[in-house]
């Protein structure tokens, strides 16, 4: 069950102010990388700007993902730095796309089958029968479908499989359904996040 305080809507204030002072206003083309292989994490942060509102009629800002992090970018020959880059502070005023979280409500509502959507479970398998306990209870939420993230890319490099593996693996989850993504804490179902948004799904949640 998540926390019942409202921390994602708390907090966004402080999200506001950091994205600001780094120089990231509301009106900027953002591109997040990382690290290879904290994939999940970076996808974390594309899910955090779209949930804030980019890419949405409400903001002008967009947000996009580099795939295969700061060693790919090197291994095209692109250059890389070491001093810190500082841009003059700039204005970041959120338009929440609530669609773009799942609360623990409506997942009960989809469990229940008092609403509709589709549930993608990113876990392991052993953690989707109930083999490998991480939580209160064993098993997965009912009607979910579980894809692990680590099928979604080559894990020798953390690149995304190409679309059309992509679309074959979530060929079962129709593309006009609202799809909600999950795990134990909502990391991994980042990347799911990610993978459904670059497909072209446009009522994801995580």
């Amino acid at each position: 069950m998540r926390d019942p305080t409202h921390r994602s809507y708390t907090i966004i204030p402080a999200i506001e102010k950091t994205l600001g002072d780094a120089g990231i206003g509301d009106d900027k083309h953002i591109i997040v990388y990382g690290n290879a292989a904290d994939a999940y994490e970076n996808a974390v942060t594309f899910w955090i700007l779209e949930f804030l509102g980019c890419i949405s009629p409400q903001l002008s800002c967009t947000v996009h993902y580099f795939d295969g992090g700061i060693e790919q970018w090197r291994s095209y020959g692109g250059k890389s730095e070491v001093e810190g880059t500082s841009l003059p502070k700039a204005h970041f005023k959120a338009k929440v796309v609530a669609s773009r979280l799942a609360s623990s409500k409506e997942v009960l509502r989809v469990a229940k089958r008092q609403a509709k959507a589709d549930l993608s479970d990113a876990r392991t398998y052993a953690e989707y029968n109930g083999s490998d306990i991480r939580a209160l209870r064993g098993g997965h939420i009912p009607g979910a479908v579980n894809i692990k993230v680590q099928k979604n890319y080559d894990e020798n490099n953390y690149k995304m499989l190409p679309p059309s593996e992509l679309r074959t693996l979530y060929k079962d989850i129709p593309m006009k359904e609202r799809v909600i993504a999950y795990r134990q804490t909502g990391t991994r179902a980042a990347y799911t996040y990610l993978v459904l948004r670059q497909l072209g799904y446009e009522n994801v949640a995580d």
